[in-house]
């Protein structure tokens, strides 16, 4: 059964492209403060909170395509915050709104 619901995943990304929107999850490591939802440009954020443990940040939010995530990803990139994960949450979008 777990086979077949890896297959199901590998599916629903195989059809994802470059010039649609969908919604991702992006950790990073670090502390970014709710205020900069506002300056992330095109990414709508649903949330960010923060992980005590580790010391994360996690965004999630609807973008509009991927050049948008790749921008997002770089203001994170400048602003000193490494990547600890990025997901495709894309089936979940109709949870966020």
């Amino acid at each position: 059964m777990a086979q077949k619901s890896r297959t199901q995943n590998i599916r629903r990304f195989t059809q994802l492209t470059m010039e649609e929107p969908a919604t991702y999850r992006i950790t990073v490591q670090g502390h970014l403060a709710e205020s900069w939802s506002d300056r992330l440009g095109s990414i709508h954020v649903a949330s960010i909170c923060h992980t005590t443990d580790a010391n994360q940040t996690i965004l999630v939010g609807e973008m509009p395509d991927q050049a948008a995530l790749f921008g997002v990803l770089n203001m994170l990139s400048d602003l000193h915050l490494p990547l600890v994960s990025l997901e495709c949450l894309s089936d979940e979008a109709h949870l966020l709104r």
